[in-house]
């Protein structure tokens, strides 16, 4: 009896082309669009419009009930049976057998249900053909229920504690309420990715899991908020390790990571770790303030005018602007296809910017000290909190440019 091969075709997404190689590494795939599935499935309809004989067989990522992951497969009939094809055989003989020399992968027999005239492989669990991409399981629906519930109650208190860190006047995490929303967001544009997927488990995410507990535990007793905090970091990245995988993890981990900008250092660290860098804006400032030909007597972080003397503060010290530079830095990043070592360079470059950009709000509130008098150069007044914001649009702009000048480079 003669075998036939109705019909194989080799589909593959526009930048996995071998001629892209050297523009395109594969480590940068997965930030590109997906557009194999929905033309392999305009393919499919194209084939079916025109009637054909045979069957065609397919699969359908795209069903939410599909946590196999089943991707479409090339196949030939034999006594009205339908067997996966071998890459290295065409003829159709003893495909499925294990022993077979032209059988390297040691492909098996595959059951497959019919649906809409098309043909479907059928997942291990479902050998009905109903629901023919796989049941979902409802044990893993109530683990993540449990996942979640458990991290609710465990860091309630942390997330008390997170909101007061971020409330706070010129707090350093200000930002921290967007943070997990922008994370959701990245999240959200890999779901082609993730759809192609098969998810999995990974004994390490509940180690990571366990560990973040003890240190939760061990964080409450001794009142130490900011290890609350990291736990929580930790038990996020352990739980989707433990229920999705180390692929999907992978996938998704920069959006996973990026959540470490929501959970504050100590404030105390960051003050003295902001020392030197406001003795080096306030040193800017005052160069700027020599421009402008204001005489000044400089004692420490304080400056003394002519009728007037002002404190140079902890919010001029530039950590606040380094810290959400460095997000957005990050960010923008990686939407970006440029080479490692114009990010460093583009990450470096924030450190400069964030201390000149400090050191001229302080050439401006010394200004207007010296000009409008102290009451205007307060913290209080609404001239020093439009300086801080200043600060931070005009910083925006510029790493913005800089990153696009980069990219110009590299092009």
């Amino acid at each position: 009896m003669a075998y036939k091969v109705l019909l194989t075709i080799d589909v593959e997404d526009w930048f996995q082309v071998e001629n892209f190689k050297e523009y395109i590494p594969f480590s940068s795939w997965h930030t590109f669009e997906l557009r194999v599935e929905k033309n392999t499935y305009r393919l499919l309809d194209i084939l079916d419009s025109v009637k054909p004989n045979n069957i065609i067989a397919s699969s359908n990522p795209s069903n939410s009930s599909n946590p196999m992951n089943l991707h479409p497969v090339k196949f030939f009939e034999k006594d009205s049976e339908v067997y996966p094809v071998g890459p290295e055989d065409r003829t159709g003989a003893n495909l499925t057998g294990a022993s077979n020399p032209m059988n390297p992968i040691n492909l098996k027999p595959v059951k497959f249900a019919e649906g809409n005239t098309k043909v479907y492989p059928v997942a291990p669990e479902d050998g009905t053909g109903e629901h023919f991409t796989g049941p979902s399981n409802p044990v893993y629906y109530l683990l993540y229920i449990l996942t979640i519930a458990a991290f609710t109650a465990c860091f309630y208190s942390t997330f008390s504690w997170l909101h007061y860190k971020y409330s706070q006047q010129e707090s350093y995490y200000s930002h921290g309420y967007l943070i997990p929303f922008i994370s959701a967001f990245l999240i959200y544009t890999k779901r082609d990715a993730l759809k192609a997927i098969k998810p999995s488990s990974d004994i390490i995410g509940l180690i990571i899991i366990i560990f973040a507990l003890l240190l939760h535990i061990f964080a409450t007793m001794g009142d130490v908020n900011f290890l609350s905090g990291f736990a929580m970091f930790f038990y996020i990245i352990g739980s989707f390790l433990y229920l999705f995988g180390r692929k999907i993890s992978k996938t998704i981990a920069f959006p996973l990571l990026f959540l470490i900008f929501m959970f504050p250092i100590p404030a105390n660290f960051l003050n003295i770790a902001g020392l030197p860098s406001k003795a080096l804006a306030t040193t800017v400032g005052l160069k700027m303030i020599d421009l402008i030909n204001i005489p000044y007597l400089r004692e420490g972080f304080k400056i003394h005018l002519e009728h007037t003397a002002i404190v140079v503060g902890t919010p001029c010290n530039g950590m606040k602007s380094i810290i959400s530079f460095l997000a957005l830095g990050l960010l923008f990043l990686y939407f970006t296809n440029i080479k490692i070592w114009l990010r460093v360079v583009i990450l470096a470059f924030i450190f400069p910017l964030a201390f000149v950009l400090n050191g001229a709000r302080i050439a401006a509130l010394i200004y207007i000290a010296n000009n409008y008098g102290i009451e205007k150069a307060s913290p209080e007044s609404y001239l020093h909190t439009l300086s801080g914001m200043a600060v931070f649009i005009i910083g925006l702009v510029a790493l913005i440019l800089f990153i696009r000048l980069s990219e110009r480079k590299k092009d």
